[in-house]
């Protein structure tokens, strides 16, 4: 595992081209236009070798998570195009001071991406959702295994009966080297219920369980969702909350 030093800020924006992008700091500039907007967090915790969880920034057209200060990924959203939405991914060894591209995802992975994590150097996913109407509604989640230069589909239990608006999934967010969770919501519905949807990892992602919207415990991992859009979440005794269905966490 890589060892985790306290980050305190990393610079947005994006100014460059070809394989190599410079990330001068500047200040967020807006959201893509299909996600809602979301506070920058520069608040983290850190648990032994494991940054919990993982500091995500969002701008305009691109999405940030590091896993170390000087390890992470960058996702650059682009126009959409027969159901598939563009987006190439950007990893940093330096701290963002150099961007070298790993793939252009969007041609193998059809859908609007969303955000990426991930838990050690190797192992992260992606999330997003379909577009309405081109694929049944479903979760849209894909794991990679060598750092994100190739993705798989996660299949992951969900209810059939569940309603057919557009299902958006945030990226997950693990609390330990093995707990975590995915929040997803439905986004062209009222909300009645704090998230559209829920999904329990203790085995560091390897397998998924869908939860009904209620409080409960796994092992040591436990969550409640008190107020619409809000989940909090503990594992051994620390505790987070997200007030937007689970892009932006801070220590509770």
């Amino acid at each position: 595992m890589i060892s985790v030093l306290l980050f305190l800020s990393i610079g947005l924006g994006l100014t460059g081209c070809g394989d190599v992008l410079a990330s001068p700091r500047a200040s967020p500039a807006g959201i893509h236009s299909r996600q809602r907007a979301r506070r920058v967090s520069h608040s983290t915790v850190f648990l032994p070798n494991h940054e919990i969880p993982n500091p995500a920034f969002q701008t305009r057209n691109s999405m940030e998570d590091f896993l170390t200060p000087k390890l992470g990924w960058k996702l650059i959203f682009g126009g959409a195009v027969s159901g598939s939405q563009a987006a190439t991914l950007f990893i940093t060894t330096d701290g963002s001071h150099q961007w070298h591209r790993l793939d252009q995802i969007s041609a193998a992975l059809p859908g609007d991406k969303d955000g990426v994590s991930f838990l050690s150097q190797n192992r992260g996913w992606l999330a997003g959702s379909f577009f309405p109407g081109s694929w049944r509604v479903e979760p849209y989640l894909y794991q990679t295994q060598d750092g994100g230069r190739t993705w798989t589909r996660v299949i992951l239990p969900f209810p059939v009966d569940k309603t057919n608006a557009e299902l958006n999934l945030a990226p997950p967010a693990f609390f330990s080297s093995t707990a975590g969770v995915l929040v997803g919501y439905y986004s062209s519905v009222p909300k009645t219920a704090p998230v559209g949807a829920l999904w329990v990892t203790t085995d560091g992602g390897h397998t998924w369980h869908w939860e009904p919207l209620r409080g409960r415990r796994m092992g040591p991992l436990a969550w409640r969702l008190p107020h619409p859009a809000t989940l909090i979440v503990t594992d051994h005794g620390h505790s987070w909350i997200t007030r937007d269905d689970g892009y932006v966490w801070h220590l509770s």
